[in-house]
């Protein structure tokens, strides 16, 4: 079987890993020959298994598709410059636009049985865009599928769009089946192309990463962590220290919360802990390569996402045997047994805030949750199940 899977770029996300890891599973099917197109660079590329076959696109390609943070960083005049045009050449032109332009100036690929665009486009956004449109628009594969990773009502995909965008799709694969009944209630018409493919997870891998020790100072408290972007917009890491002052306020000190993570807020969240006077409850450690350590030393992973998919961090909490507080997103009763393996909660401050109040003062919960966890061991079995369905493979 020859199969392409279309990716925008290998930053640091849950999308990047949560391919890597399909990567790692699919590259163990001797009957598979995968070519993987990669619009453009980051530091997981070096992760992708070496079975692999890796094509990147043209300098134009990596650019638009390079967030400015990053080519800010690296120092590179024409590339600043380049980046900059494109910013302004979407604007006035449109994404599609540009990326079709693009698109035509890159390499012809092979006739494929299947190929995924695996990034669904960001609604609002000019540069998180492209897979699908250059597998329905430049690729000949006998099966297209399109991945989504997030709710689609709640992410204001728009409709219309949407209807085109996915029209020439054979398959569209959703991430829990919270997300795919949202999107068939949201375009009723394609309900029969839409299926679950759950995220699948290196357990193995993951175990050991988490053993990494941590030059941390061994205390009493009960030790809170929170990994993700530093965006308010989706992942409302801005609450954190409303939350923090709130619980000090009522004389509840037994706690210390590290936020693992990086992104455009986290300046703004920093002063705003220093403002509270919280720095002994809650520390910003920027981003992490591995920041399994950080879950796997913790009592309890918290959550605040205002919605998500079907968040890898919770399964990858759950494998190193981490309960979690949770906000309740679509799909959280999917990841989470409320009570047993962690706890899911409203999205409002105050609710979040009640819960840990509650479960800070009488640790009995968080260990009842850990036994739970370790007698009920994360598995792959469904994951890998419908994942070998969507892709036709059989078992050898």
């Amino acid at each position: 079987m020859k199969m392409l899977i279309v990716a925008q770029n290998f930053q640091v996300g849950g999308i990047q890993r949560s391919l890597i890891n399909m990567l790692e599973i699919l590259s163990e099917e001797s009957n598979i020959d995968i070519d993987l197109f990669v619009f453009g660079d980051g530091p997981l590329l070096k992760e992708v298994p070496k079975s692999i076959n890796i094509i990147q696109g043209k300098r134009s390609l990596r650019l638009i598709t390079t967030p400015m943070s990053v080519v800010n960083k690296s120092k590179k005049v024409l590339d600043i410059f380049i980046r900059i045009s494109f910013m302004v050449k979407v604007r006035l032109r449109g994404s599609k636009t540009i990326y079709q332009s693009l698109f035509k100036k890159e390499k012809r690929l092979k006739k494929y049985d299947i190929a995924i665009s695996y990034f669904n486009d960001v609604p609002g956004n000019y540069f998180n865009q492209g897979t699908n449109q250059y597998v329905d628009e430049f690729v000949k594969a006998k099966k297209k599928v399109a991945w989504i990773h997030t709710d689609p009502v709640i992410a204001n995909f728009d409709k219309n769009e949407c209807k085109l965008k996915y029209k020439n799709f054979d398959q569209i694969v959703c991430v829990s089946n919270a997300c795919s009944n949202k999107f068939k209630e949201f375009l009723p018409e394609y309900a029969n192309k839409v299926e679950t493919v759950y995220n699948v997870f290196p357990i193995n891998k993951i175990k050991i990463l988490g053993s990494e020790k941590l030059n941390q100072i061994k205390d009493n408290k009960i030790s809170l962590v929170t990994v993700a972007r530093i965006d308010n917009t989706t992942k409302r890491i801005n609450i954190i220290p409303e939350i923090v002052n709130k619980l000090v306020k009522n004389n509840i000190k037994n706690f210390k919360w590290t936020v693992v993570g990086d992104g455009p807020d986290l300046v703004s969240i920093t002063e705003r802990v220093k403002d509270l006077g919280i720095g002994n409850y809650v520390e910003l450690v920027g981003n992490k390569s591995n920041p399994y350590p950080y879950i796997k030393s913790s009592s309890l992973f918290v959550l605040v996402s205002k919605f998500e998919g079907y968040p890898m961090v919770i399964c990858e909490s759950l494998i190193l045997g981490t309960p979690v507080l949770t906000t309740n997103f679509a799909a959280a009763s999917e990841q989470i047994s409320n009570g047993d393996n962690g706890i899911i909660t409203s999205f409002d401050e105050d609710s979040i805030f009640y819960e840990l109040h509650r479960i800070l003062k009488d640790r009995n919960e968080i260990e009842k949750m850990e036994r739970y966890i370790s007698n009920n061991l994360y598995s792959n079995t469904v994951a890998k199940k419908q994942l070998k369905s969507i892709l036709e493979i059989k078992d050898e």
